[in-house]
């Protein structure tokens, strides 16, 4: 594994210069090196005056944090594809890289922070790209589906011409179910790469949508592609 951290170095520095908001960030949540497959959040949690990140994490945030609700949801997600093995979700969260939508830090994603998170948005789309450049990854698994999403984003940025809605794209799948809790298969091509991603909600609900999405074609597709890159 080939550690990219000068390219870290470079974003977090470029990031820093343009951000002109008195808000905290962070970048990404794991190192960052060039490998298959690329988780990607929402926003990160936490006081928008807590210290901002400036080093890259040599370890992933989720085993730091397991009572974390959100890395709690990707870790029981991730059993779940490993059928029940938490020594393989160990191994494979070690070697993947994980990154949020959204670089700036709220507590929460309420209207009092509407304008912060509209602002960090817009400017983490680009460096967002230069990450996903550097990983180079084939698959793309996104934790959140509503309009400013992680899905929504990581569509926008590899087909910028294309503005409608993900939700009204014809995607290769889309689960609905019951409760609204909707998953979305895409292949997007993007500057000759092909970009297999997958689209669940967020992971700090999974207790309310696992036994929905957990067992459909979508979790399946995206267990076998796992296991296709991971063994």
């Amino acid at each position: 594994m080939k550690l990219l951290e000068h390219k870290f170095d470079e974003i977090i520095k470029n990031f820093k210069s343009r951000l002109n908001l008195k808000a905290s960030y962070s970048i990404l949540g794991s190192a960052l090196f060039e490998t298959p497959i690329l988780l990607l959040g929402n926003n990160w949690g936490g006081d928008e005056n807590q210290e901002s990140q400036i080093h890259m994490p040599l370890v992933s945030d989720i085993l730091t944090e397991p009572n974390n609700p959100t890395y709690s949801g990707y870790i029981k997600f991730f059993t779940e594809i490993f059928n029940g093995d938490k020594g393989k979700v160990i191994q494979f969260l070690n070697i993947i890289v994980y990154t949020n939508s959204n670089f700036v830090r709220t507590p929460n994603e309420n209207t009092k922070y509407a304008e912060l998170l509209k602002k960090g948005k817009a400017l983490s789309e680009e460096f967002l790209l230069e990450i996903i450049e550097a990983v180079n990854p084939s698959i793309i698994i996104c934790f959140g589906n509503s309009d400013d999403s992680a899905t929504s984003t990581i569509l926008k940025i590899l087909d910028e011409n294309n503005e409608i809605p993900f939700w009204k794209l014809n995607p290769d799948k889309v689960v609905k179910t019951r409760n609204k809790w909707n998953t979305y298969q895409f292949k997007i091509e993007s500057n000759s790469k092909c970009y297999h991603i997958y689209s669940f909600p967020h992971s700090s609900r999974y207790n309310s949508w696992k036994e929905e999405i957990s067992k459909n074609g979508n979790f399946k597709s995206l267990q076998k592609q796992i296991k296709s890159v991971f063994n």
